[in-house]
Order: C-alpha cells, then structure tokens, then sequence
C-alpha cells in the first residue's frame, strides 16, 4: 500500500478534524486531483492511482481502529475509485437487530405448530382402536406412527438448538449497537455544547429504549425457555409411556403361550 495515500488520508482527517473513517470516504477525490501527489502527473500515472484505489486493503490505514463492518465498508471500492461508504455501522447494526429479533419472535410460533402437529398425529393414530391394547408393536402403521413422531420431536429439538443461536446472535448484535452509539456520541462531541447536550441526550435515550428492549426480551426469552423445557419433559414422558406400554405389549403374547 503507498505510503502517499496513507499520508494524504491522515492530512485530510486532521486538515479536516474529522475520523479516518469519514477521511476514507472524502480524501479519493481530493487525491485523484493530485493531492497529495503531483498535480501535473502523467495519465499512466493517475491510471496507476486509480488501480491501486481498486485493489489496496483500506483497513491498513487506521490499523484495529475499524470494526469488521467499518472494514468491509470501507474496502468497498468502485470502479471510479470512489469509497462506497454507504452503509454506516448504527443502520447496519440495527437492520441486524430488526432482523434477528423477528426471526426470534417466529420460534416459539414455528414450535406450537410443531406440538400441534404431534398432538394430531397421536389423535389420528389412537382413534383408529378403540382399546390400545389392539395395537401391535410391529404393525406397519405403528411403525410409521413412530417415525413421524421421532421425526416431529427432531424437528423441535432442532428448533429449540436454534433458538439459543439466534438469541445469542440477537444479543451480540444488540451490544455492538450500543457500542457503535456509544463511540458515535463521543466522535460527536466538543463541538457546541447545546449541540453536544441534544446529541447525548438522544443517545441515552436510544439507549434507554435498548435497556428497555433487552429487559422484554430476556423476560420472553426465558419464559420460552421455560415452555420448552416443560414440553420438552411433556414428550419424553409420552415417550417413555409408550415405550413402557410397547415393552407390555410384547410380555402379553408370552404370558398367554404360557
């Protein structure tokens, strides 16, 4: 990576008083014009400019200072070699927020539909006899019963491993936004204090409303936790009923050879 590009960024953030992120987006132009370089150049050389705004790994410029995001946004380099900036880390995190937060809110419903689905298979299958006692464990239809089911209770085992994915997806992605909020703020102040007094005021009410947000969605979040452990116990009690009853019914033939 050039060194004149690296310098020409940090000149515009301090000439500028602004972060190098902000920098990344502005100094190409100023930099295609020869800032930073000689205005008189060759075409070969801006061409060469050019190309290597395509292709140079941006994140070098301020070093750990970027976020994952901050260096995939600021890696994003057009054809004209313009920074596509287009995308800032509080919209990109809370776009994450919204969307992991309504996947989170579609379990607990995907799950009932599930349980519903158990209970209407185990009605359609024992309202065929009239006693249980006329089922045969090696009945093609019992074996067919018990496969649906075993495969209905994967389905909401897996269902409950994803829940606790996407909830502490949910979770890392709640506290980056608070962070990237947090830096905001202290990027923006010093600069007036009526100015810097609205912009704290509106962060920690942001923040507030995640502190808030948060506390609802622990509450929910360990309630369905609750429901699922209980019918969790709910199935593996109905499991092991009908093990027990199927482990009766093969004892039942022997006892009458008998």
């Amino acid at each position: 990576m050039p060194s004149a590009w690296i310098n020409h960024v940090k000149q515009y953030a301090k000439k500028n008083n602004c972060s190098y992120k902000d920098a990344l987006s502005k100094a190409s132009a100023t930099y295609k014009k020869g800032s930073g370089g000689d205005s008189n150049s060759s075409s070969s050389s801006r061409s060469s400019k050019k190309k290597v705004l395509e292709n140079e790994d941006l994140s070098e410029v301020i070093g750990d200072y970027l976020t994952p995001v901050e260096r995939v946004i600021a890696n994003r380099v057009n054809k004209k070699g313009d920074f596509n900036i287009s995308v800032h880390p509080i919209e990109y995190y809370n776009q994450m927020v919204n969307k992991l937060q309504a996947d989170y809110d579609k379990l607990p419903h995907e799950y009932m539909r599930l349980l519903q689905r158990e209970r209407e298979i185990s009605e359609t299958f024992y309202g065929k006899y009239e006693n249980e006692n006329e089922i045969k464990i090696d009945d093609k239809e019992m074996k067919i019963y018990r496969k649906t089911i075993e495969d209905n209770q994967e389905k909401m085992e897996d269902l409950y491993d994803k829940s606790e994915i996407v909830r502490r997806r949910l979770e890392e992605a709640n506290e980056r936004l608070r962070d990237e909020i947090q830096r905001e703020n202290i990027r923006g102040s010093g600069t007036c204090a009526s100015c810097d007094a609205d912009s704290q005021n509106m962060t920690q009410a942001f923040v507030d409303n995640f502190d808030r947000h948060e506390a609802r969605q622990e509450a929910e979040r360990r309630a369905t936790e609750r429901l699922l452990r209980k019918k969790i116990r709910k199935l593996e009690a109905e499991r092991a009923r009908q093990e027990e009853q199927q482990r009766l019914n093969r004892l039942i033939p022997n006892t009458v050879n008998r």
